[in-house]
């Protein structure tokens, strides 16, 4: 007996991804707030913090692309959220010292910018296809904001963080 498939067509695709998206920019938005409390950095728990705002209205907009597609946003979990989180967790408890966790903190935050910047903009090159300009837009700036906050991470990690992460070695 053959076993009925759900994901047929692009359109199919591109809903099941935008589920999977709200549900991680939901979970990763709580995350955030948690690593903002345990950052040492001034800089950087204010970084989180921006980042989980961001992550609060991209699953709103992702929860309102939904319902204008006639789907609803809940159902779907993100194993690979849960798999990154997982990550944070042990990291959170094994690190003794302070500043490489801030820069560990920041290696888990831009894993997760990259997941989020390749599946905004393949998802905005979906919506393109089919003909969807309306949400390939909105898709296309919330790449956009996913591309600056890496930006700024990566800037902070360079100048600051791994540096003092570095000197945490020297005894």
């Amino acid at each position: 007996m053959e076993k009925i498939r759900d994901i047929v067509t692009l359109y199919d695709l591109l809903i099941m991804e935008l589920k999977s998206l709200h549900e991680g920019e939901a979970h990763w938005a709580k995350e955030l707030e948690r690593m903002s409390n345990h950052a040492t950095e001034l800089e950087l728990a204010a970084l989180f913090i921006r980042d989980s705002q961001s992550a609060q209205r991209h699953a709103g907009k992702l929860r309102m692309l939904l319902e204008s597609l006639g789907s609803s946003a809940a159902g779907h979990r993100n194993a690979v959220i849960g798999g990154i989180v997982h990550e944070l967790n042990e990291l959170m408890a094994k690190s003794s010292d302070h500043e490489v966790l801030n820069a560990g903190m920041i290696l888990i935050q831009q894993c997760v910018n990259h997941y989020n910047i390749a599946k905004y903009g393949t998802l905005s090159a979906y919506c393109r296809l089919l003909q969807r300009e309306d949400f390939a837009g909105e898709l296309h700036l919330m790449l956009l904001e996913e591309k600056e906050q890496d930006e700024l991470l990566s800037r902070l990690a360079e100048e600051k963080i791994n540096k003092q992460a570095k000197s945490s070695l020297i005894l």
